[in-house]
C-alpha cells in the first residue's frame, strides 16, 4: 500500500470553533499512523502553541511551525522539544532592520525555538503570545536584545508609516526576506517576515523526502494565504470550504465539509482507501 505525507494546518482547517479536535478525527488519525501514513501539523503558531494538539491526537511525529519557519521534534511524553531544524533568517540583518523601523511600530515580535522577543507584550496580541516553561518571553528593543537565531518576526505598524515600513523592507539589504502582508486592523498594518527558505510547502517537502514519500502521495489543507504553498505544492492540496476566496481560487481541490464538521478526514477517506 502506498504511503502518504498529509501536511494539515491547525485553525480553521483541523480544529473546530471550540479549538478542539473531534472524537472521529482523533480515532482516524491514529488508524491512519497505524497504517504507516504521516500525519504532520503544519501551523503558524509557534510549537508551544500546537504542542497540545500533537498530544491529544497520540501520534509521534515532528510539527512543522510558525508557517514553515522551524520543524520540531518533541519528547514520548510531549513535554519538551528534543531536536528541531530551523530555516533561519539571518540575525544581523534582523537587528539591523529593527533599529531602522522600531519608532513606527505599535508593537512588534521576533520568534526563535526557545525565545520569544517582544517590544511591549502588554501590546502584542494575544493570539501571538503561546506561553511555556521551556520559551522565554522577553521584553525591550529587539534591535538590542535579540541574542538568537529567529525563524520569524511579525510587525504591527503605525498605518502612518506605511510607505516608510515598506521602503525600508525594499532595501536591498533585506531582498532575502519573505514578507506576508496581512491587512489593516485598527489603523495597524500586520507584517510577517521570514526567511525566503521558509514557507510551509518548503518544510513540508522536507519530511516528505526525509520520509521517502513521493510528491504524487502529499496532501495538504489549508484555509488562508499562509496555506497557499502547500496547497500548491502538494499532488492533494486542498482548500478547506470556510476557507478565503483566493485560497478556493488556486487550490486544485476544496472539502465538502467545513472545519466543524471532519472535513479534513472525509477528503482524505476519498484517496486512502
Amino acid at each position: 500500500m502506498d504511503k502518504y505525507l498529509i501536511s494539515v494546518d491547525l485553525d480553521d482547517t483541523l480544529l473546530t470553533q471550540d479549538k478542539n479536535i473531534t472524537e472521529e478525527s482523533i480515532r482516524y488519525i491514529q488508524e491512519l499512523e497505524r497504517k504507516g501514513h504521516h500525519f504532520i501539523i503544519n501551523t503558524g503558531r509557534p510549537h508551544q502553541g500546537a504542542i497540545e494538539y500533537l498530544k491529544k491526537l497520540s501520534i509521534r511525529e515532528p510539527m512543522i511551525v510558525n508557517n514553515g519557519g522551524a520543524i520540531v521534534y518533541y519528547d514520548e511524553s510531549y513535554d519538551k522539544v528534543v531536536d528541531y531544524i530551523t530555516f533561519e533568517m539571518d540575525m544581523d540583518k534582523v537587528i539591523s532592520f529593527n533599529k531602522k523601523i522600531k519608532h513606527m511600530l505599535h508593537c512588534g515580535t521576533v520568534t526563535s525555538v526557545f525565545k520569544f522577543y517582544t517590544y511591549d507584550l502588554e501590546k502584542t496580541p494575544f493570539w501571538v503570545i503561546h506561553k511555556s516553561k521551556d520559551v522565554e518571553i522577553i521584553e525591550g528593543d529587539i534591535s538590542k536584545t535579540l541574542n538568537s537565531k529567529p525563524h520569524m518576526s511579525e510587525y504591527y505598524v503605525k498605518k502612518e508609516f506605511e510607505k516608510e515600513f515598506e521602503e525600508v523592507l525594499n532595501q536591498e539589504e533585506y531582498k532575502d526576506f519573505h514578507v506576508t502582508k496581512w491587512g489593516t486592523f485598527d489603523d495597524v498594518i500586520s507584517y510577517e517576515i521570514s526567511s525566503l527558505s521558509a514557507d510551509k510547502a518548503k518544510a513540508m517537502i522536507y519530511l516528505a523526502n526525509k520520509f521517502n514519500i513521493p510528491l504524487k502521495n502529499t496532501i495538504s489543507f489549508g484555509d488562508q494565504l499562509n496555506d497557499l504553498p502547500m496547497i500548491e505544492c502538494a499532488n492533494y492540496g486542498v482548500a478547506m470550504i470556510n476557507s478565503r476566496v483566493e485560497v478556493k481560487e488556486k487550490a486544485k481541490y476544496i472539502s465538502e465539509f467545513d472545519f466543524n464538521h471532519d472535513g479534513v478526514i472525509n477528503f482524505i477517506k476519498k484517496i486512502i482507501q
